[in-house]
């Protein structure tokens, strides 16, 4: 018979080893705070809990950013980075310079995590103003030029990176394999007043890759939104060519860019460009179901400034070659080429949005909110390609582009002006260069505007919107009224004369059952037909 007390001996020690083993375990999933307080760029001495490089700053451990991203790899939990920084800033500004040769790269963010460069002593107001209100940023991530400066990677889901200046990396912050994520409140690209060039990163402020979604860029509040201007490709990209091996998905969704400054300086009125556009989906696939100017709900809009980017505002394709585009894309309430009184100009070069092979993108909408405004680009909106068909463009402002509001080119990459509608509609090319509406009249009597018109299309029923145009006369400004066009023929729409000013000129686009918009209809002068009345009216 086996001894009793050694038995419970040995029950008794193996008790003990496991209540031992819960404990460290329970200790290594338990969320920490690593609090940056150098400059440095030191790796950590030990991956063992504590952020400590060996050195000394002010008497205490060393704590880099870089060893503090190392100690959070270690934890499967949701840890946080904060800032006290005390020693080598210059005004207040603290300026850690990521350099690969004496270290490596950052490590890829393979856990979640907080970092929050508004924690640092005085810095809290770039985390709780709107852009223009914004002190500098007491917490400079300066890079060599070489590689992606924060990078959030598979397993790293749910974090955010908040409150700091990021500048001179090759990307400065990379999304790719991970979700939910949140980059709020960051200069990325200018220096740290927001008014010059950082300088700007290599290549793009922020790029999404693979599978990432659910990602927020910016924020449904003011206070959310990044300044990304100055870089040297986009402000932000969302790019399907990435290697993705060993995940299978390469298509970057549902993610949301809402509610930033996307090419000025932080006054959001004047320039400070990126290089070639200001958001651009492309590459592979394409992007799919991606957000701008609103939240993933499809309800919540705070628009971004886009404007003075050396291309378009928004861009739209995929991989050269491929059939397949960005598709699903919801566009509402930015503002494209100008700021948010859309008065000042800060037109983009080519487009507001360019679309060269997309599908099925809304831009506007019939929301409180939803219109975007597109003032002093090259056109309004540009679709190139006959595979990018069902761009619905609704109930947006449209004035002083120097070329048409909406132009769809029949081929090639260049604006073509407006086409000529054709008997039955059956020609194709961009939105199935769908026909746009002829206005025969508009006359205005008593307190009542009369409208005739007619498309000469058997692809009905169609929505026909009508505007009141720019002061060029091509270009829908002023959102009227909808009329739904089911019969061939001449149709009649009536409204009252408080919805348009007096000598308004009329515009007018069809839109088709699958969401292909016209181009912007010739415009009509309003004729009053009692010249008294018009008397009256002028008095």
């Amino acid at each position: 018979m086996p001894n009793i007390p050694s038995v419970i001996t040995r029950s008794v020690l193996f008790s003990t080893s496991l209540l031992m083993l819960l404990v460290l375990y329970t200790l290594q999933v338990q969320a920490a705070t690593f609090t940056v307080n150098s400059i440095g760029d030191d790796v950590d001495m030990s991956i063992d809990g504590t952020c400590d490089t060996g050195m000394l700053v002010g008497g205490q451990p060393e704590c880099t950013l870089r060893a503090a991203v190392q100690e959070a790899n270690a934890t499967p939990v949701l840890d946080d980075i904060v800032f006290n920084i005390t020693e080598n800033c210059v005004n207040n500004i603290c300026t850690i310079n990521v350099t690969t040769a004496a270290g490596g790269f950052i490590p890829d963010i393979l856990t979640p995590v907080n970092i929050d460069g508004s924690t640092q002593p005085g810095n809290a107001a770039v985390c709780t103003t709107d852009i223009p209100d914004r002190p500098a940023y007491r917490i400079v991530v300066h890079g060599d030029a070489i590689d992606i400066g924060l990078r959030l990677e598979l397993g790293s889901d749910g974090s955010s990176i908040r409150g700091l200046n990021m500048r001179n990396f090759f990307n400065a912050i990379a999304i790719v394999r991970s979700d939910n994520n949140s980059i709020e409140c960051n200069f990325i690209g200018s220096d740290e007043n927001g008014t010059l060039a950082g300088p700007g990163n290599v290549q793009n402020g922020i790029i999404l890759g693979c599978d990432s979604s659910g990602n927020v860029i910016g924020g449904a509040s003011f206070a959310d939104g990044n300044l990304l201007s100055a870089n040297g490709v986009d402000g932000v990209q969302f790019f399907a060519g990435f290697d993705c091996a060993p995940t299978a998905g390469n298509v970057p969704r549902l993610n949301s860019v809402l509610g930033n400054f996307i090419g000025t300086q932080k006054d959001g009125i004047s320039a400070l460009g990126n290089v070639f556009d200001g958001i651009a989906f492309f590459g592979g696939d394409g992007a799919e179901d991606n957000f701008v100017g609103v939240l993933q709900n499809g309800v919540t809009i705070n628009g971004n400034v886009i404007g003075a980017n050396g291309a378009a505002g928004i861009f739209i394709d995929s991989q050269e070659g491929n059939s397949n585009g960005t598709d699903n894309t919801l566009i509402m309430g930015n503002y494209l080429g100008t700021d948010r009184t859309g008065t000042v100009d800060l037109g983009n070069a080519f487009g507001g949005v360019d679309i060269f092979t997309g599908t099925n993108n809304i831009i506007g909408g019939t929301l409180p909110g939803a219109t975007n405004i597109f003032a002093f680009n090259s056109e309004g909106v540009f679709i190139s390609d006959p595979v990018a068909f069902g761009n619905r463009i609704q109930r947006n402002n449209m004035y002083q582009n120097t070329g048409l509001g909406i132009d769809l080119v029949i081929s090639g990459e260049d604006p073509d002006g407006q086409n000529a509608n054709d008997p039955d509609d059956s020609d194709t090319g961009a939105n199935g260069l769908q026909n746009f509406p002829e206005i025969t009249s508009a006359t205005q009597d008593a307190s009542m505007v009369t409208i005739n018109y007619s498309v000469p299309s058997v692809d009905l029923p169609l929505s026909i919107e009508f505007y009141q145009a720019d002061l060029d006369n091509q270009e829908g400004q002023g959102f009227i009224t909808e009329d739904s066009y089911t019969t061939p023929g001449t149709a009649m729409v009536i409204f009252p004369d408080s919805m348009i000013d007096l000598d308004a000129v009329i515009v007018a686009t069809a839109t088709d059952a699958n969401g292909n918009t016209s181009e912007f209809s010739s415009s009509v002068n309003v004729v009053f037909l009692d010249l008294l009345f018009r008397d009256g009216y002028e008095q």
